[in-house]
């Protein structure tokens, strides 16, 4: 097991290219489909451990493609893991195979040196430099151990119950126990936060991979991708995205190009409508992309706003229109209150030789050649009857002159929103004659 040291091989770091990377990484695989395989430890989502996650998810990305494996290993939670693998600094990463094992502290920022590291092929470092590194271990474990001790000497003294002391000078100390109780509050907080949105919502770092997701968001990727842990932590968004919005090249690229905008700062969000065939049948949903910026840009907010009940309702109402459009009789809907006409069918626009656009603009009295004080006292009457109004044989000349016989034919509809009157004309001048 050996420990990359600080001062790396000057040549490997000139090995900027993605060409000359990619090269070298592949040059230690041992055999045709071998994986690098990674361990990370971290110390819960603190900056150094969140910068290491981000910085090792984009270098595999980029670099290594489908051959890698990544563990991500909490010390606060998994800390018997922690020393057994002799863990005293957070982040480290464990490269476990290919062979050598490499560990590889800080956050992963120098690609160049991480590449040299990642590459030694030799057990062997310098002496000087092991003697050096061998101190500062040592001294290290040293401090921890006193930090450890001191923190349980206080709890101690103050019998658990207290939560921060002071010195002298006025510098204060939060005790360990209340440390881990603020820990774990706001990770309850948080998840109870996320899990009561009813929308699909997802956190991604930088790189566009998955760090939390609510229970919303997990419920609907079980539901509909046979692709297992399509959605969890770890995996990168853009697999889910291609799976989530199904064929479409050009939306998938789209989105794909919208999200990498917002967690490259370029726009300040990012909205789309997807269309997804779900094993239950087609579903719709808003993808609303925002970032997350604290003292800078760390990541976005994903998340999936379903309107699949809208978009049926939409589907269905083209559908009745069309219907209704194939109609040879006149379709004219008046809103009771507002006295204003609110749809007119092809056949109402053929009738008058005029668009619908310049038909809803008009008054529908003067569309039935009477006075608005009569429509409404017709319209109120009917609404009053609660029945549908009997027939009404007319006789009219139209705007081109001719004269033609009509049946008028009006019923009353009640919606949340209130009455509509929707009268339908028939053109019955055939069979006067």
């Amino acid at each position: 097991m050996s420990i990359a040291p600080r001062s790396l091989d000057a040549a490997s770091s000139n090995a900027s290219s993605n060409e000359k990377i990619i090269a070298a990484l592949e040059s230690t695989f041992p055999a045709s489909g071998a994986v690098y395989k990674f361990r990370l430890y971290v110390a819960d989502d603190s900056p150094n451990s969140a910068t290491a996650r981000t910085n090792l998810a984009f270098f595999c990305e980029h670099y290594l493609c489908d051959r890698h494996e990544i563990e991500i290993v909490d010390v606060f939670r998994e800390p018997l893991r922690a020393q057994d693998d002799r863990v005293s600094f957070t982040p480290m990463l464990i490269k476990m195979e290919p062979l050598p094992v490499c560990r590889i502290v800080g956050t992963l920022s120098n690609t160049p040196d991480l590449v040299t590291a990642l590459t030694l092929t030799s057990l062997y470092i310098d002496p000087d430099d092991l003697a050096l590194l061998e101190d500062r271990n040592a001294s290290v474990a040293d401090w921890v151990g006193r930090l450890v001790c001191a923190g349980e000497e206080l709890e101690k003294l103050t019998r658990g119950e207290i939560d921060a002391v002071s010195d002298r000078e006025g510098r204060s100390v939060l005790l360990p126990h209340s440390q881990l109780h603020l820990l774990q509050s706001e990770a309850v907080r948080q998840t109870a936060i996320l899990n009561a949105i009813p929308a699909h919502v997802a956190l991604l770092d930088k790189q566009g991979i998955i760090v939390s997701s609510n229970q919303a968001w997990k419920r609907f990727a079980d539901a509909n991708f046979a692709v297992k842990g399509a959605h969890e932590i770890g995996t990168s968004y853009f697999e889910f995205c291609n799976l989530a919005i199904g064929a479409d090249a050009a939306d998938t690229s789209h989105v794909s190009a919208g999200i990498r905008s917002v967690l490259d700062g370029g726009q300040p969000q990012f909205s789309f409508e997807c269309r997804h065939p779900s094993p239950s049948g087609e579903c719709w949903f808003i993808l609303f992309v925002t970032p997350i910026i604290e003292s800078r840009l760390t990541g976005a907010v994903v998340m999936h706003l379903d309107i699949t009940a809208r978009k049926l309702a939409e589907r269905a109402q083209r559908r009745l229109g069309i219907a209704v459009d194939a109609m040879g009789d006149a379709l004219y809907l008046v809103d009771r209150t507002t006295m204003r006409l609110i749809y007119v069918n092809d056949a109402a626009c053929r009738r008058h030789k005029q668009t619908q656009a310049e038909l809803l603009a008009g008054s529908p009295w003067q569309l039935l050649d009477t006075t608005r004080n009569s429509l409404e006292q017709a319209y109120d009457e009917l609404i009053s009857s609660g029945i549908a109004a009997k027939p009404l044989e007319i006789f009219r000349q139209l705007e081109d002159g001719s004269l033609v016989w009509a049946e008028l034919r009006r019923h009353a509809q009640r919606d949340e929103k209130g009455w509509t009157i929707v009268t339908i004309v028939r053109d019955i001048t055939d069979r006067k004659e």
